[in-house]
């Protein structure tokens, strides 16, 4: 069985292959999840209920420690669409990548919401939140 140690993990965004100018810096963790409505279809007579898929949505967020001179970390508000790269082992030739492809045709995530958190016996954090329609593994 294959283990993977969340400290290979990158977050980059707006980049169609990873360089260091796109990687947002300081990232702590990130979350992703992909979920589809159930819809019941069980009818009268029925003796067990039935489901079907309805509308699949996806979303997320990654947390970073606060650096105001990470550009990354600045360039991104709330409402902005941008490209997500998401990469739980590192970046490298064949390594798996969950890449947007998510609100539109442009293919991109929309950052929603934008938390800090801060208190006496820690750094300053930042966390983005996103939505979008899919993620999808583009790599084996």
């Amino acid at each position: 069985m294959a283990a993977h140690h969340g400290r290979e993990g990158a977050v980059y965004t707006d980049a169609e292959t990873p360089s260091t100018s796109a990687q947002v810096g300081e990232v702590t963790g990130w979350q992703y999840n992909e979920e589809g409505e159930e819809l019941e279809l069980s009818a009268l007579g029925d003796t067990e209920k039935r489901f079907l898929t309805g509308l699949v949505s996806a979303g997320g967020n990654f947390a970073v420690y606060f650096d105001d001179a990470d550009g990354e970390q600045e360039a991104l508000d709330i409402g902005d669409d941008v490209e997500l790269h998401l990469y739980p082992r590192g970046v490298g030739t064949g390594l798996p990548e969950l890449t947007s492809v998510g609100n539109d045709a442009s293919g991109k995530v929309r950052i929603t919401s934008i938390e800090y958190s801060g208190d006496a016996s820690s750094a300053v954090t930042r966390t983005f939140n996103f939505r979008n329609r899919l993620l999808k593994d583009t790599q084996a």
